[in-house]
């Protein structure tokens, strides 16, 4: 990456100081000395030597100063020093995240807030728990529907397998007539439905984050080194961002069998 921004040098700056000077005799102008000059210098010069020292403080100090910072602070994904500004005017460390974050997590989080778009669909969301360091899966169910909805088995008829009794194997007034066995699994319980429905979410993580205890921080034989736990974080910014009129149910059911 090169510098863009014009750097002057101590030179620019007392040739520019020179030229606001007033003109005539009582202000003469005069070369620098070169190198290895032992001419002693005049008082008539000493305007010109102090107007170059007070240029070396502009140009070595000031003008760099202040081009660094703009090549450097203005990048986001390398400011330090106005990091917090840039945080403050885009609404950062975010409510979320409660636990404190390294310099390159507020960066991280600075340019996830300017790059975000944003969408309403699950893939979205798998992406947000994966900048996160979360593996999760979304299932999606559609709400009760009068006239559509019924209580009981709710698997279309493909999915059912009828058993009829034989004969000399039932008891008659006992057993039933036929027997009904379910294929499918049980990940099919009223899933989405038409492309509009989209109610309730039930979000398993697979995964949660490791909490490391740090120095200053944590004491030494009464807090642990590290800990699991749950990712309210990633909660937070589901809720916050899911589509409207949805309900997120978040499961951990299946931590144990997504760090295996």
């Amino acid at each position: 990456m090169s510098d863009q921004f014009v750097r002057r040098s101590s030179d620019d700056y007392a040739e520019a100081f020179s030229d606001l000077h007033p003109v005539g005799a009582a202000w003469p102008r005069s070369e620098p000395p070169t190198l290895g000059d032992d001419t002693p210098r005049g008082d008539h010069e000493a305007l010109s030597d102090l107007t170059r020292g007070l240029a070396q403080i502009w140009g070595d100090k000031v003008d760099a100063r202040a081009a660094d910072l703009l090549f450097i602070e203005t990048d986001p994904r390398l400011a330090t020093e106005i990091l917090p500004d840039w945080e403050a005017a885009f609404g950062l460390p975010d409510a979320c995240s409660k636990e404190a974050q390294t310099i390159g997590l507020r960066r991280a989080a600075l340019l996830n807030r300017l790059t975000l778009l944003g969408r309403q669909d699950p893939a979205f969301f798998l992406q947000l728990a994966t900048n996160l360091g979360y593996q999760i899966r979304i299932y999606e169910y559609r709400p009760v529907i009068s006239g559509i909805s019924g209580c009981g088995e709710t698997r279309p008829t493909s999915q059912l397998t009828y058993t009829w009794a034989r004969a000399g194997a039932a008891r008659c007034g006992v057993d039933p007539m036929c027997a009904i066995s379910l294929s499918g699994g049980d990940d099919w319980v009223w899933r989405l439905g038409p492309s509009n429905i989209r109610f309730v979410w039930r979000v398993t993580i697979l995964n949660t984050r490791l909490t490391w205890a740090r120095g200053g921080v944590a004491q030494c034989g009464v807090d642990h080194h590290c800990e699991f736990g749950l990712a309210t974080d990633l909660e937070c910014l589901i809720r916050r961002l899911a589509p409207g009129h949805t309900a997120v149910i978040f499961d951990y059911s299946q931590v144990a069998i997504g760090n295996a």
